[in-house]
């Protein structure tokens, strides 16, 4: 009989491209990502949480959602500001605990458009293997573009990239059966009225252990 621990927390405020390099260490929550382009980083929210068996640790999950807007004068929506909500997660199993699901979700208020999604698709993983994150904003098409990009290492064995019908949450679902430490790298496009900064933003990671 396997023993199995349900996690969720919650945090206010492309498809995967592969590579063939030798497969390095997973990313942390911390890690920077690249920004090219005309965002700036306006603020970023983190937090851990141990999930116990009893007195024993049987995850760290980590978390790190940054914000990212247009900078002035690179975009020309006279009704509408732009940005991006760029999340970063690690759940790491310990003490014989093994990870079976991961879902984490961004919701957005009502009133916040979101106009692009990365991871765009269910991608199948056969083996590890590093892959890639990469959102391509460009203001809905009114403003200069811009890109934000982070390698993390994926396990086994689906992702499924999943926005809601009225466009208002992104899931990004792991399933697989793991003891490593996994990572996750997401990012949303979303814009807002204008001169009136986005708020009730949340984000919701729910994990699933079982042991190994």
């Amino acid at each position: 009989m396997r023993w199995v621990i349900t996690a969720t927390a919650l945090l206010l405020l492309g498809p995967l491209a592969t590579g063939n390099a030798a497969t390095p260490e997973q990313l942390a929550a911390t890690d920077q990502p690249v920004v090219e382009g005309a965002v700036s980083q306006h603020d970023m929210k983190c937090d851990r949480k141990q999930q116990l068996d009893g007195k024993e640790v049987a995850a760290v999950a980590k978390r790190c959602l940054r914000f990212f807007r247009f900078d002035t004068g690179a975009e020309s929506d006279p009704e509408r500001d732009y940005g991006v909500l760029w999340l970063q997660s690690t759940v790491d199993g310990r003490n014989g605990w093994c990870a079976q699901q991961v879902a984490s979700k961004i919701i957005l208020a009502p009133g916040l458009g979101l106009h692009n999604h990365r991871p765009g698709e269910t991608t199948n993983i056969s083996r590890r293997k590093e892959v890639t994150t990469d959102l391509a904003a460009d203001a809905n098409g009114n403003g200069q573009p811009a890109r934000v990009s982070q390698r993390w290492v994926a396990y086994p064995r689906v992702f499924d990239a999943l926005l809601n019908k009225n466009h208002t949450a992104f899931t990004l679902n792991w399933r697989g059966d793991t003891g490593k430490k996994l990572g996750f790298a997401s990012g949303i496009e979303i814009s807002w009225p204008a001169d009136a900064p986005p708020e009730g933003i949340s984000f919701r990671l729910n994990f699933k252990l079982a042991e190994c």
